[in-house]
C-alpha cells in the first residue's frame, strides 16, 4: 500500500523541486526530498550542491531529477553551512519547470545555517516577522565636530535598530542639545530619545537606549553629535 503525505505536497509526473535562496553571505547548500509514488515505488530528488553569493539577491537551486510518476514529497530537507541564523533565507517549491511563473506549491520556506536545516513543511517568514534573523553589532567611527554619525543599511536588507550607544562630547560655548534624534537619508526623524540631564560644558556624557525596535530598511540612520 502506498504511502500518502498531505495533498498539499502532491506531486505529478514531470515536475521538479526547486528553491529561491537569498543570502548576504557565501554559503554552501544541499537540498534533498523524498517522493512515495502511487504505486508505492520511492526516489529521492537530490539538488544540485550550490554555492550562493553574499548580495542577497535571489538566486535557484534546481535537480535535473523529474518526478517518473504521479506520488506524494513525503520528507525532505535544506541544508547550508552558514554560521548565524538570518544570514540565509530559502523557499522550496514543486515546480512544473524552472522558471519562476512554473512554481506550483511552496513546501517549506525559513532561514537555513549550520546544524539547522529546513524541512518539509514547515512555514517561516523572513524577520522580522519571522524572527530576529541575525543580530550584530556596529560600531561607528568618531565624527568630526558637528557632523553626524552615519550607519548604512545594505542594499535589500531589512534592519531592526534595538539599542544605541552614543557618547556626547560637549564644547565650551556650544548650546547643548534637548534630545538625540536618529533620522533616515531623507532627512525625517524616526526616533527622539530626550537628555535627561544637561551637558554641562566641556562635559563628556554616555546615552544609551533600550529597548528601540525601529525597523530599517535599505536606508541610512543619522546620529546628530553636539560639537
Amino acid at each position: 500500500m502506498a504511502q500518502h503525505a498531505a495533498p498539499a505536497y502532491r506531486i505529478y509526473q514531470g515536475e521538479t523541486i526547486l528553491g529561491v535562496v537569498w543570502s548576504n553571505a557565501v554559503v554552501n547548500m544541499t537540498s534533498s526530498w523524498r517522493v512515495v509514488y502511487d504505486d508505492g515505488d520511492t526516489e529521492t530528488l537530490i539538488l544540485d550542491r550550490f554555492t550562493t553569493g553574499s548580495a542577497r539577491a535571489a538566486q535557484l537551486i534546481s535537480t535535473a531529477q523529474v518526478a517518473r510518476k504521479d506520488g506524494y514529497v513525503t520528507v525532505g530537507q535544506t541544508f547550508a553551512d552558514g554560521a548565524q541564523r538570518g544570514q540565509t533565507y530559502v523557499v522550496m517549491y514543486i515546480s512544473q519547470g524552472y522558471n519562476p511563473g512554473d512554481v506550483r506549491a511552496p513546501i517549506a520556506k525559513g532561514y537555513v545555517y549550520a546544524s539547522v536545516p529546513l524541512a518539509l513543511g514547515q512555514q517561516v517568514e523572513p524577520g522580522p516577522a519571522g524572527g530576529h534573523g541575525y543580530r550584530t553589532p556596529r560600531t561607528t567611527t568618531n565624527p568630526a565636530a558637528g557632523a553626524e554619525v552615519l550607519q548604512a543599511v545594505p542594499t535589500g536588507a531589512m534592519w531592526r535598530l534595538i539599542t544605541c550607544s552614543v557618547q556626547l562630547v560637549q564644547g565650551l560655548t556650544q548650546t547643548p542639545l534637548p534630545s538625540l534624534r536618529i533620522r533616515d537619508s531623507l532627512g525625517f526623524v524616526i526616533a527622539q530619545i530626550p537628555i535627561m540631564t544637561t551637558a554641562l560644558a566641556a562635559s563628556t556624557k554616555v546615552l544609551s537606549k533600550r529597548p528601540l525596535w525601529l525597523l530599517l530598511r535599505t536606508s541610512n540612520i543619522r546620529l546628530p553629535f553636539p560639537c
